[in-house]
């Protein structure tokens, strides 16, 4: 691995935190001196850095809706729309990708929303709460 395909790493790295070693794998497969780091680990990066911001897209877009005054819950097709809005169209999100996230943010480790089982949620946890049970979550993981 030459300097600056190690520099770049370390970057990346620094920016997204640790990766599974799976990922880690991808940059040690081929023998010989890698130049650069492989299309697969920026895939893998990419797609990371697409969900922790579909993540926080929705937390931002569930909480903004109940500051105007929302009284119900959403689902995962209602939320849509609303970041499509919310991000004037430079992002876009797929209804499974937002269930998704949603899942996640329902799941009892975390309880950052509620769900009532009719595909409607309800925020339960602000972004800042969200990341310290997170950070605890990955560490105990790892």
């Amino acid at each position: 691995m030459t300097i600056n395909c190690l520099i770049r790493w370390i970057e990346f790295h620094d920016v997204i935190g640790p990766l599974g070693l799976d990922t880690y794998r991808l940059m040690f497969e081929r023998p010989g001196i890698r130049h650069d780091i492989t299309p697969q680990f920026n895939q893998i990066i990419e797609a990371r850095s697409h969900y922790s911001k579909l993540l926080r897209d929705v937390m931002d877009t569930i909480h903004e809706a109940y500051q105007h005054g929302l009284t119900r819950s959403l689902s995962a097709a209602q939320i849509q729309p609303m970041l499509i809005m919310r991000q004037r169209g430079t992002v876009f999100y797929t209804e499974d990708e937002i269930q998704q996230a949603l899942d996640l943010l329902a799941y009892p480790g975390i309880q950052g929303i509620l769900d009532d089982n009719s595909m409607q949620i309800d925020l339960v946890i602000n972004r800042q709460s969200l990341s310290k049970i997170l950070i605890v979550v990955a560490n105990q993981i790892g």
